[in-house]
């Protein structure tokens, strides 16, 4: 089982906090991408193996958006929590 642990809202280019918990494979990540993003777009990303808590820039963009938990085997996504990106 996969949890996300983040704020509800974040301003645009602001630094997220996210707690996760998870397989943790090699070269799993967390990214932060706009939600209408296809699985597969990364923006800026944190790799699991750099603990349990991972800072990762939100979009620059306000709107709705995703923090996608990432196998970094087939990029498949194995958990998402929406956050909405707020104006600076």
């Amino acid at each position: 089982m996969i949890t996300l642990s983040a704020p509800a809202s974040a301003p645009a280019g602001s630094t997220v906090s996210i707690e996760w918990s998870g397989p943790n494979h090699p070269n799993d990540y967390l990214t932060i991408v706009p939600r209408e993003a296809q699985d597969g777009a990364t923006g800026k990303l944190a790799y699991t193996r750099q603990g349990k808590l991972a800072k990762i820039a939100a979009p620059s963009t306000p709107g709705p958006a995703e923090i996608r938990y990432i196998n970094g085997g087939d990029n498949r996504v194995l958990a998402r929590r929406v956050i909405s990106v707020t104006a600076p």
